[in-house]
């Protein structure tokens, strides 16, 4: 569990999204220095499902097959899911179909840089929750340590307690990094405004007053006007890293690009976090409309599909949590043994769930991150003469990323088909439930539409939904894993490989510095936000990661007037007790809920 919420973090940047993620073990893929992935498949009813398996086996993949070969091949795998599931009009059978579609196991491979990370989060976290530190070279401290007298225990409920607070989040870290990699303006033909040689501040300044949002009670025209003044075609945060060795110019660069010690500019993050959010679904709605042809809302798509996930994973949690309190009245889990210390889930500082699930760029790029002297040399080896044998594990050249858009383009075009038969039968059988399906995945736009339309086709907006959604997930595949694996024959293409490689290394340098950058900016965005409950009162603001933030850049020995800005911000200043984005509310109105 515990390395599953910090790979949550982790991995929350990339293209797949799946309910859980597990890594393969194959020795010559987890040689690779960059992240890369391997084929997956679909467990659960739809696999084992002999009927299903029919209508795969009409799609088998093949690399030799022309692109027109194999979009026919889909189609008829698509027209016997379609004829089979025609017979089926029980929408709870449907929904375990749905649910299994849900369950894919991707095979994942992180790059050294991640697995280090998550071994250096794991370990710190293992040590606030039982006392033992897992780092301590002497045996006879961790010997000491390890005895069951004076170890802590942690009640089984803590662990959902800190998988749903992280759910949380992660949820609004998702939506920072849209925001500040993917968000651009717009010009008048829709085309991205570039930010190259721009600061965020620089590049956002002065827009939002001079373009104010309209409000939720506008028009669905003015709102879908509005939401073509912005595209999110963008592809990288802001700033430059052609120093990724020195942590002095990192900060500096990170600084430089977020404008944390100009005032002036720095304060446009809290109007501009909402008013980002709020354009994830009205540009998701650009690239439904058409798919094939459109880039525009391609990412907004992407985030919208992760923000439902996240929105579904955390109400599940809670129901978890509940139970467990009804059944076990309250606080533990029943266990009651002599001498023994329980970790305490209402505890204050460093060691509370609250603190245990913020991270700081600190984290990644600070003296006490993992180094890797033997990473960096080769790095800086493969940088000038990726021709070299030893460069080779900066890049996959196999057929695997083939298959893996093979089978994900199968299985979210089964997805696709699945909801259709599954809403269709929820317009027949009960409008109450098809509310609550809506509801509980987040559909909350479209919940909006079929109130003010009771004859709005359902079917097809859910259609275009997973339409979207395929078109975005292969499209994001591809830029995202289409330089770090490629086929024999597409090696063997010019300097296309040696390229790669080149491409990778520069990736591989600037990974922490960039997710760093990103986690900076989330930091200073989930700070500066006002949180409120279901009832509409205002709770205040979690200031408890901004402090951390200016901690972890002190305690790094960070030049302190590179930041006094941030500093200054949270002087002071007192947070939400608890602190957590009160049932993911926030969510509610990202996703589309009017404030009716």
């Amino acid at each position: 569990m515990k390395k599953l919420i910090l790979t949550l973090l982790l991995l929350s940047t990339h293209a797949w999204s799946a309910d859980e993620i597990k890594e393969i073990s194959d020795d010559e893929l987890n040689k690779k220095l960059i992240s890369t992935i391997k084929d997956f498949e679909v467990e659960g009813a739809l696999e084992g499902s002999a009927e299903f398996k029919d209508c795969k086996e009409q799609n088998k993949f093949d690399a030799s097959l022309s692109p027109t070969q194999k979009e026919s091949n889909a189609q008829k795998a698509v027209d016997c899911i379609k004829e089979k599931l025609s017979k089926k009009k029980n929408a709870d059978e449907l929904a375990k179909l749905s649910d299994a579609l849900g369950l894919q196991s991707y095979g994942l491979v992180g790059s050294k840089s991640t697995k280090d990370i998550t071994e250096y989060f794991g370990n710190k976290m293992y040590k606030a929750l039982t006392g033992v530190d897992r780092d301590e070279k002497d045996y006879k401290k961790m010997a000491e340590a390890m005895k069951f007298k004076n170890r802590k225990m942690v009640d089984q409920k803590v662990f959902i307690q800190l998988y749903r607070t992280q759910l949380m989040k992660n949820s609004m870290f998702e939506v920072s990094r849209f925001c500040f990699e993917n968000f651009r303006q717009a010009d008048t033909e829709g085309k991205e405004v570039s930010s190259t040689g721009k600061s965020f501040g620089e590049y956002w300044i002065g827009f939002f007053n001079k373009h104010p949002a309209p409000d939720q009670s506008a028009s669905e025209t003015d709102k879908a006007a509005y939401a073509k003044l912005f595209t999110d075609t963008g592809s990288k945060g802001f700033g430059t890293f052609s120093d990724t060795g020195s942590k002095e110019a990192i900060y500096q660069n990170i600084f430089q690009s977020l404008d944390v010690n100009q005032p002036d500019k720095f304060k446009i993050v809290e109007t501009f976090f909402m008013n980002c959010a709020m354009q994830i679904v009205p540009l998701c709605k650009i690239f439904e409309a058409d798919p094939k042809n459109e880039k525009t809302g391609a990412n907004a798509c992407l985030a919208k599909d992760k923000t439902q996930k996240y929105r579904k994973a955390i109400a599940d949690a809670k129901k978890i949590i509940e139970g467990m309190e009804k059944n076990m009245d309250g606080s533990s889990s029943g266990m009651k043994v002599a001498d023994v210390t329980f970790y305490d889930p209402t505890a204050e500082g460093e060691n509370s769930i609250d603190s245990l699930t913020n991270y700081t760029s600190a984290d990644f790029v600070g003296d006490g991150s993992p180094k890797d002297s033997q990473l960096t040399k080769k790095q800086d080896e493969c940088a000038q003469n990726p021709e070299n044998s030893g460069c080779e594990d900066f890049i996959v050249v196999d057929d695997s990323l083939a298959k893996v858009e093979h089978t994900m383009d199968m299985d979210l075009r089964m997805k696709k088909e699945v909801e259709i038969a599954r809403v269709k039968a929820l317009v027949a059988d009960d409008k109450k439930k098809l509310e609550e399906y809506l509801t509980e995945n987040g559909y909350l736009d479209l919940l909006e539409k079929l109130k003010k339309d009771p004859n709005l086709n359902i079917e097809k907006e859910i259609g275009n939904v997973y339409e979207a959604r395929r078109e975005a997930a292969l499209a994001e595949l591809k830029n995202k894993m289409g330089s770090r694996q490629m086929t024999a024959d597409q090696a063997k293409e010019g300097n296309k490989k040696a390229d790669a490689i080149k491409a990778n290394v520069q990736e591989s340098k600037e990974e922490r510095t960039r997710l760093a950058q990103v986690v900076m900016f989330n930091n200073i965005i989930t700070g500066y936000i006002g949180l409120s409950n279901k009832k509409g009162e205002t709770l205040g603001r979690n200031i408890n990661v901004l402090k951390k933030e200016t901690q972890g850049l002190e305690t790094a020995n960070v030049d302190s007037s590179l930041f006094e800005n941030l500093k200054t911000s949270v002087d002071g200043e007192s947070t939400v007790k608890g602190g957590l984005f009160e049932d993911a509310v926030i969510l509610d109105n990202i996703l589309g809920k009017s404030g009716n």
